[in-house]
């Protein structure tokens, strides 16, 4: 009542203390958007710029009559492996239209064709839009180069089976898949084979291990085709074995750089015109794509290559889930992954077993102009938004001033002021005295000296303002 009763003395002025409720309003609504809002609004992504100490590429070797050379490709290879083993890790992850395949024919003659893109995005470029590298390929059963088959026997019994090729039916590389080599299937990878027709293309073949492998079910695909194993063995572990003779593939792929119309393989990709990326990037695009990443990749993961071995009890798989389709789609998805993921992957490498072994971005202790021209991501990064970075604070800002022009208005928090202590306690005593040392008998106020209105306390009517 009493507020009311004051609202009505202060006739127009009543403006003043809405506009502290709007701004109230204001605040509490722009704090509970904020906090609803501002997390999502300020979080654009997760890259950041990358740090060009923390690149690394291992430089090939060249000479092959370097003394060191098998063992230094070994020790590269083994600092290579763990990024396969990232990107087949995370193949669940990818879009579903990042990779096309199509399968034609059927058993015993199948051909898998397969394609994806890598744009300049993807590879995380700063300064190459527009750059794409576009991959084709395909593999297609072949048994013309199968040669024989070699049975080990012991007191009459089959105690191994090989399986003798020889690749694109040259007698010099010959390969041997036998049962000796243990555990679940796995690719035979030769990489690369002859030099295909045409710009960017490239053979290899993947010849599978899987003679004489037990299953527990049957199978009827081209390379898990079972006979029952009763057939050879009495009492043997599981019902069914793998026939031999099983065929190899013989792959092609191609993959091209196209920009702005034009087009070349990696190795004349600085010859694109107008594309403007540093020497050190074209050189460690050559050394991780200068083969088929399909193929380096299955060599990486070795006996994880196959989408067979994921069914794998001990010695024995399921050959009736297992085919070539899911095997080489598992190798395409770990490719298209890996090669994405081409230059986040050169930050990642293990700081032990580098001794000795050059770094291809470094000229002695210096890094290569250019080296660090893109971007890396991870869940771990957060990327944030400067434009919400600038609204927050200039928005706080905005409300500190509002609210500080308005405390500067005429006559502000009268009601405040008036029922202050120093107001009621002058209006109980409003003598002047030695013990107040009071100058005047009017209240004093900060902002005005007196003050404007002032409570009074009446028998009959209660607390007025007079």
């Amino acid at each position: 009542m009493l507020a009311m009763r004051y609202i009505l003395r202060m006739n127009k002025e009543v403006w003043y203390p809405l506009l502290w409720t709007v701004l109230g309003v204001l605040a509490a609504g722009t704090v509970t958007f904020i906090s609803t809002f501002f997390p999502e609004q300020l979080k654009i992504g997760t890259v950041a710029p990358v740090d060009p100490h923390s690149i690394y590429v291992p430089r090939i070797p060249s000479d092959l009559n370097d003394p060191s050379f098998d063992l230094t490709n070994a020790r590269i290879y083994a600092l290579q492996v763990p990024s396969a083993l990232r990107a087949v890790g995370a193949v669940g992850a990818i879009s579903p239209n990042s990779v096309v395949m199509e399968q034609v024919g059927a058993s015993p003659n199948i051909t898998i064709n397969y394609n994806y893109n890598v744009t300049a995005t993807d590879f995380g470029l700063l300064h190459a839009p527009g750059l794409v590298l576009k991959v084709n390929g395909s593999c297609a059963t072949e048994y013309g180069w199968f040669d024989l088959t070699e049975a080990l026997r012991a007191n009459g019994t089959i105690t191994s089976v090989t399986d003798v090729y020889y690749l694109w039916n040259n007698k010099s590389i010959q390969l041997n898949a036998s049962s000796l080599d243990g555990g679940p299937p796995f690719p035979f990878i030769h990489n690369p084979g002859p030099p295909g027709d045409g710009l960017g293309n490239s053979t290899y073949s993947i010849v599978p291990s899987s003679v004489w492998r037990y299953s527990f079910t049957a199978g009827t695909d081209p390379w898990y085709e079972t006979r029952n194993s009763s057939e050879f063995y009495t009492n043997p572990p599981f019902p069914y074995i793998v026939r031999s003779r099983r065929p190899a593939l013989s792959c092609w792929e191609t993959n091209i750089w196209s920009f702005r119309g034009n087009s070349e393989d990696v190795w004349n990709l600085d010859k694109l015109s107008g594309l403007d990326l540093p020497a050190v990037l074209f050189d460690v695009f050559k050394t991780f794509l200068g083969t088929p990443v399909i193929a380096q990749v299955g060599i990486r993961l070795g006996r994880s290559g196959l989408a067979s071995s994921a069914s794998a009890h001990g010695a024995a798989f399921n050959a009736n889930s297992s085919s070539i389709h899911d095997d080489i789609r598992r190798l395409v998805n770990a490719s298209y992954v890996s090669t994405k993921n081409l230059l986040v992957e050169t930050t990642r490498f293990s700081l032990e077993g580098r001794e000795n072994i050059p770094n291809l971005v470094k000229n002695g202790t210096k890094i290569r102009p250019g080296a660090a021209n893109f971007v890396v991501s991870s869940t771990e990064i957060i990327t944030l938004s400067v434009r919400t970075l600038i609204i927050a604070p200039t928005a706080l800002g905005g409300v500190v001033l509002l609210s500080f022009i308005i405390g500067k208005l005429p006559f502000p928090w009268r009601m405040t002021d008036a029922l202050s202590a120093t107001v009621l306690y002058s209006y109980i005593d409003p003598k002047t005295n030695q013990d107040w040392k009071r100058k005047s008998i009017y209240v004093h106020n900060s902002n005005t000296d007196t003050t404007g209105i002032k409570p009074a306390y009446e028998k009959d009517s209660g607390l007025q303002w007079s």
